[in-house]
């Protein structure tokens, strides 16, 4: 029985063996019909990428039946619903019962399965295979690039030279200069004026509609000023506020500026003195005629020259013992100088100089900055020595340097006609000031998917990575230029060009890999696992039935030995009776 045992188990696992060394098609046959199986397949062109939306010229698939014979002459096929569109020009054909041929089908950017139906003397089959060149699409994310707003923009206020203070009762009509120090264009600008004590507008209105002043421009308006019947002091003015709308790089907004211009008066006489044959000269003023900084605005960190022209306003009157004290605030140093001058007298009507070497600190923020000017003097008016001191203010407009610091890009030594590569490059913005609506465009002979790529603004300190993904358009030396576009913390556009070169070579063709015999293919296969089972049960039942049978002989055997040890036990009882009888008698 053990014998029999080791037997049947060692009949069986040879039978398993079997099993899993038999291709598919073996079972198949076992069934009566030959299954149609997929060998393998190419794609014209070498496409070694196939991206959504793109058109295949031809995919051709080989085909064997499982008992090794091909497709009859009858054999056709026809698409089914899959990751694969048919455009106006596609075809399928069955070629030599071995092979079927797809052209002019497009990729639909999901997935990667083909899928079609094989129609061979009335028997159906669904086939279907992975294309493994398929890259899947992947929608691009798009973050809004972060915008810093602009600051609003300043004005400075001057006016026309007035040749006389005014008079009680006098009308005169005033100039004045309102100029744009920002860099934003300011919209829809009006200015108020609002009169001193001793004066009063006699038109309309105070308020007067401006034309757009662009960065750096300025435009005039024209007011009617009138003092009053007694003017109590010798310092009059206007105050001026000039407000707009602006672009601020975010969104429009709302910014106002303002400013106070003086306007020289005579003062009214007091009624003691009204018998008395001279009357008292006009204070003599002190205003800044002009100044200088040596250009538009001034670098951080960076010297330079500041010039301002003093102007006495009188006609008759000197001054004397004049002291003038610059004041340059924190965003500015006084670079080996003194900030006081001193003169001794200035005629009526002439002007004087100060000169002062400065530097703009390194930590200065990109805006227009003040300067202080304190003036204090003397005048001598009909034998009277009057002490006058006055402020005055100047602006000088600063800027951080470009510091924007970009690696030249990283390319690989050589590529591939028609096959997809990438170049890499970093950026830091080393300065304290922002770079503002900085981009990166790709353009020559080559294509990219993303030509442009936007970087926003980038904060003092920043650092990144830009990645282009490209495709060498042709073969040999691939020129294309890479250029980056920024505007400085000043406001200027900026633009860094690279212009690398590519060695480009001709794509090399896949070699078609040889035909695999028809076992191999078939253990590549997935094992009809179904058939394996079957199998193995319908061995173990024949295992069963045959230990059954032999168990069923062996008991036969024994009966028929049983009973014709019985036969003859009895023949000799006989005998052996018969034999006493015979004795007897």
């Amino acid at each position: 029985m053990s014998k029999i045992f080791k037997k049947s188990l060692a009949l069986l696992t040879a039978f398993i063996i079997g099993c899993y060394s038999l291709p598919n098609y073996a079972f198949a046959a076992s069934g009566g019909t030959s299954e149609i199986l997929i060998t393998g397949y190419e794609i014209s062109n070498n496409l070694n990428t196939i991206t959504k939306n793109m058109v295949i010229p031809k995919i051709t698939i080989h085909l064997k039946k499982s008992d090794g014979t091909s497709l009859t002459d009858k054999a056709e096929a026809s698409r089914l619903a899959d990751n694969f569109s048919i455009g106006s020009s596609a075809t399928v054909k069955v070629k030599n019962g071995e092979k079927i041929e797809f052209e002019g089908i497009k990729y639909s950017g999901k997935g990667n399965t083909l899928k079609f139906l094989v129609n061979d003397n009335g028997i159906n089959q669904n086939l279907s295979i992975s294309v493994n060149e398929c890259k899947e699409y992947e929608e691009p994310t798009y973050e809004p690039p972060k915008v810093d707003p602009i600051p609003a923009p300043m004005v400075t206020l001057s006016r026309n030279e007035i040749n006389s203070p005014i008079k009680e009762n006098q009308e005169m009509v005033i100039t004045v200069r309102v100029k744009n120090i920002g860099t934003s264009t300011m919209t829809s600008p009006i200015i108020q004026f609002t009169p001193s004590d001793s004066l009063f507008l006699p038109g309309t209105s105070s308020s007067i509609q401006l034309n757009n002043i662009a960065g750096g421009k300025e435009e005039t308006a024209q007011i009617r000023i009138k003092a009053f019947e007694k003017i109590t002091s010798q310092n009059q003015y206007l105050d001026a506020e000039v407000k707009f709308r602006y672009n601020n790089a975010v969104h429009w907004t709302d910014g106002s500026s303002s400013g106070r211009i003086s306007i020289p008066a005579k003062v009214s006489k007091d009624k003691k003195d009204e018998n008395n044959d001279e009357t008292g000269s006009p204070v003599p003023n002190i205003i800044i005629k002009d100044y200088s900084y040596g250009g538009e605005s001034i670098p951080a960190g960076e010297k330079f020259r500041l010039s301002i022209k003093l102007k006495n306003t009188s006609h008759k009157l000197p001054i004397e013992n004049m002291v003038a004290t610059v004041t340059a605030g924190q965003d500015f140093a006084i670079n080996g100088s003194t900030n006081t001058f001193f003169f001794n007298k200035v005629k009526a009507g002439k002007s004087v100089s100060l000169a002062l070497p400065m530097k703009a600190t390194n930590t200065v923020q990109s805006a227009p900055t003040p300067i202080s000017v304190n003036v204090k003097y003397e005048y001598v008016d009909q034998k009277k020595r009057t002490a006058v001191s006055t402020d005055l203010q100047v602006s000088v407009p600063v800027y951080q340097k470009d510091k924007f610091e970009i690696k030249p890009p990283t390319l690989p030594p050589t590529a591939f006609l028609g096959e997809e590569n990438s170049f890499q490059f970093t950026y830091t913005n080393k300065g304290k000031g922002t770079i503002y609506n900085a981009e990166v465009e790709v353009s020559g002979d080559v294509s990219t998917p993303t030509p442009i790529q936007n970087l926003g603004n980038l904060e003092a300190g920043k650092n990144g990575t830009v990645s282009f993904a490209f495709t060498p358009e042709k073969a040999g030396k691939c020129k294309f230029k890479i250029t980056v576009r920024y505007e400085d913390d000043n406001g200027v556009q900026k633009e860094r060009v690279f212009n690398p070169t590519l060695q480009v070579e001709e794509a090399i063709p896949d070699e078609p890999l040889p035909d695999l015999p028809p076992d191999l293919v078939e253990e590549e296969n997935k094992l009809n696992w179904p058939l394996i089972i079957g199998g193995t049960l319908a061995g173990l039942l024949g295992i069963f039935i045959f230990i059954k049978r032999r168990k069923k002989k062996k008991l036969a055997k024994k009966e028929a030995e049983m009973w014709s040890n019985w036969d003859d036990n009895n023949a000799s009882e006989t005998t052996k009776s018969e034999e006493q009888s015979t004795g007897a008698k």
